[in-house]
């Protein structure tokens, strides 16, 4: 198998090595390489196989941080397990019919 770019490397710590990807496209399947060059005690071994890469979900936490007559403002949290902020994306309020758009 004919190595590509090096993608990253991790140190060995209680049998595992956490490498972070970074700038890797979402929704998407890759084949990797992965090596590990053997220490006095174990020897070197290679691995060849997939890596599919999916986007984040998120949950949404919705509440009324103003309630005057009329006029009712919403917030609402989008938070991810892996990121401190989600920047990006529209967020939409519809009433429970699923139909009817309110903001």
């Amino acid at each position: 198998q004919q190595r590509g770019i090096e993608l990253g490397r991790g140190t060995v710590v209680d049998g595992n090595a956490i490498i972070q990807l970074h700038d890797v496209d979402v929704s998407k399947n890759y084949t990797i390489i992965v090596t590990y060059g053997g220490t006095t005690t174990y020897f070197a071994n290679e691995t060849v196989g997939p890596l599919e890469v999916l986007k984040l979900n998120v949950s949404l936490t919705p509440s009324v941080v103003n309630n005057t007559a009329g006029n009712v403002s919403i917030k609402v949290d989008v938070d991810c397990l892996f990121e401190e902020n989600v920047n990006n994306g529209t967020v939409e309020i519809y009433l429970d019919d699923g139909e009817t758009l309110i903001g």
